[in-house]
């Protein structure tokens, strides 16, 4: 006997809500069943919350972010201002040297 797999899904109306899927046999056809009602992942792939655009969503600013485009690379981000210093930092929604925003 296997636990039962949650899903989390974002209703027409905004609501989120959780299911619990008995086994992965049912899976792909609750999952289908979801998407012809309406609903849509919580989540995207990458794991970010999403708009229903489809922008991902800052998980600590709780801000969608926007599409960036430098050299060839494409990033999400988005702008914080340090209240201490004025200066405009951004955020690519996680900890990392090129996300000095995330830690305001």
């Amino acid at each position: 006997m296997h636990d039962p797999l949650t899903l989390t899904a974002v209703h027409p109306s905004g609501f989120e809500i959780c299911l619990q899927v008995p086994s992965l046999d049912v899976l792909e056809t609750t999952i289908a069943d979801l998407l012809q009602r309406g609903y849509r992942p919580a989540r995207s792939g990458n794991m970010y919350e999403t708009t229903p655009e489809g922008t991902p969503i800052c998980p600590k600013h709780r801000v969608p972010m926007r599409p960036r485009l430098k050299q060839g690379d494409t990033w999400f981000s988005h702008g914080v201002t340090d209240a201490r210093t004025g200066e405009l930092l951004y955020c690519r929604g996680y900890k990392s040297p090129g996300s000095p925003g995330f830690e305001l």
